[in-house]
């Protein structure tokens, strides 16, 4: 430690206060390090102890980002003290100061977990002191962040993985960043049919929404943080909403002159964000948050917030598509689709012995990509595929021939399941694909074919029916059911390609170049599945 740190600025190492405690039995040292302090560097926020016991106090009482504590201290020392907070917390800041420069309090500090530990002598200005402490307080609060999102991403895993509803998994989510990050008020939203905004969870002060929606989703004004967020597709940051609200010219649609700042105001808010989350370059909803003050809203937080909405696009896909696997039918319907931005619609034009083309299962990959499971009611050269958006995977040689194809290019499929329909299955024939979809009782079908129309122009409604028979497509006893989403996406992958057909059509090999891992764990995953399916077979058939 005797080397010293670069110099480091506080608005590029920090950017929000830092609260210090010095504690030293040396009231005049005291008074001047604080004088020192204040007057030169206005991001600290000081208290001050003269003893071990009323340092003990002021931590417990104040929890301070970092603790300056000089080693003798007349009731205690500060290795002791030292020794108390390392069981309280392994890396809060601390830095120690002796009068003495001894080489043996040193080692001992080093062995406790001391952050840094400087004399008085080397200290005559506090540089160097400031430095440390700027350092400290910038790792501890990078690695606390980290360490806060690591479990904040853990428990989100835990929900995707324990619920297939995706209004639940959002609501959990907003609950959690208000638990976690101590926000007063999260929601996430999206559009609805024209201007309306349709929340889709909310925790916290949610009265906030209630002042700033009207009950069809019209917005009372239009320059909240989220509207705006989720209007641009940019982030919308507002660190100081008291100083905003001069500058905010927002009257109500009623001429009443409330503004958002004000709306906010009566929920206690001071700070807010909102944060488009997008898919394939486009905005589809906002994660907005509001909180007591600018801390809520740092560049950490900020980052932070980010990885939420790219989870919240994740979990609205992956909860889509298990939704459609684990759904009840209830009301079937046929759509059909004539637009060439449909891939396969497009691509079939380029296959001349292939009259049809019916897609059994469709999985989404994390980068994008598009994998299709297909049919064919006769062989078909795939290799006629080269010039269009579709790439040829793999597929069997036999009749009925079975292929896996995939694209980049968004498709009818995903944008059905994302909002809120169960695919069954497409078909491609005679310049038409007609999608298959299951819609929950009392669903309205409307936003659905709105969504598909916005990118696949002509779209109709040919058949709508209830089906009587309604079954979930897994019964709560099927083998299916007990497999993980990645065990059963590969086990699909597997069979659809020809894996399980003699001679192979596909390797464990090229499914794992497919989805992009290794084949060991390939090969470990269809073991797995493997053994749940039969498990549970077998074990039923004993009963």
């Amino acid at each position: 430690m005797g080397s010293q740190p670069p110099v480091v600025q506080a608005t590029e190492a920090i950017d929000e206060p830092i609260s210090l405690l010095l504690i030293d039995d040396d009231e005049r040292w005291l008074w001047v390090t604080e004088q020192l302090l204040s007057e030169t560097y206005d991001i600290f926020t000081i208290e001050t102890a003269t003893g071990f016991h009323s340092g003990q106090e002021k931590i417990e009482s104040s929890d301070p980002d970092c603790i300056v504590c000089d080693h003798q201290l007349g009731d205690g020392t500060g290795l002791q003290l030292l020794t108390w907070v390392r069981e309280r917390d392994r890396i809060q800041p601390f830095v120690l100061i002796t009068g003495r420069g001894s080489e043996d309090v040193a080692s001992q500090a080093i062995s406790e977990g001391v952050t840094e530990y400087l004399s008085k002598s080397e200290n005559e200005n506090c540089e160097l002191l400031v430095r440390y402490v700027l350092n400290a307080v910038s790792q501890y609060r990078t690695e606390t962040a980290l360490q806060r999102e690591r479990t904040t991403n853990d428990r989100i895993l835990e929900l995707v993985t324990a619920t297939t509803d995706p209004e639940s998994i959002f609501q959990q989510l907003c609950q959690l960043l208000i638990d976690e990050y101590e926000y007063r008020c999260v929601w996430i939203g999206q559009f609805g049919s024209g201007t309306h905004i349709v929340p889709r969870a909310a925790a916290g002060e949610t009265r906030y929404l209630d002042l700033l929606l009207d009950t069809v989703g019209l917005s009372y004004v239009e320059d909240d943080p989220a509207l705006l967020a989720l209007r641009s597709g940019e982030n919308v940051i507002v660190h100081d909403i008291d100083g905003e609200s001069d500058a905010i010219d927002s009257q109500m649609d009623d001429g009443d002159d409330r503004s958002w700042t004000g709306l906010a105001a009566q929920c206690g808010f001071g700070a807010a964000a909102g944060i488009p989350i997008e898919r394939d370059g486009a905005c589809i909803g906002v994660l907005g948050v509001y909180g007591a003050d600018a801390s809520v809203v740092s560049e950490t937080h900020q980052q932070m917030l980010a990885t939420q909405a790219t989870i919240v696009n994740h979990l609205s896909r992956v909860g889509g598509w298990k939704q459609s696997l684990l759904s009840n039918e209830m009301v079937r319907v046929d759509l059909t689709i004539r637009d060439d931005r449909v891939p396969l619609l497009a691509a079939v034009t380029a296959l001349p012995d292939c009259n049809r083309i019916e897609v059994q299962s469709v999985t989404i990959r994390d980068n994008g990509r598009r994998i299709y499971h297909v049919t064919t009611e006769n062989y078909v050269d795939w290799s006629a595929l080269t010039d269009t958006v579709v790439d040829f995977v793999a597929a069997t040689t036999h009749s009925p021939s079975t292929a896996t194809l995939e694209t980049s290019t968004l498709i009818p499929e995903e944008v059905a399941v994302d909002n809120g329909a169960v695919f069954d299955r497409s078909v491609i024939e005679n310049n038409t694909v007609v999608l298959s979809i299951r819609i929950p009782d009392g669903k309205k079908l409307s936003p659905i074919v709105d969504a598909l129309r916005s990118h696949f122009g002509q779209v109709s409604v040919s058949r709508k029916w209830r089906d009587p028979n309604a079954t979930p497509t897994y019964a709560p006893n099927d083998p299916i059911e007990t497999l993980t989403d990645r065990q059963r996406e590969v086990l699909q992958h597997a069979y659809y390609g020809g894996y399980f057909d003699f001679p192979r059509n596909i390797s464990a090999t090229e499914i794992a170049e497919q989805f992009g891992v290794s084949q060991p764990t390939v090969s470990q995953h269809l073991r797995a599945a493997e053994q749940k399916v039969f498990s549970r077979l077998f074990e039923r058939t004993t009963e």
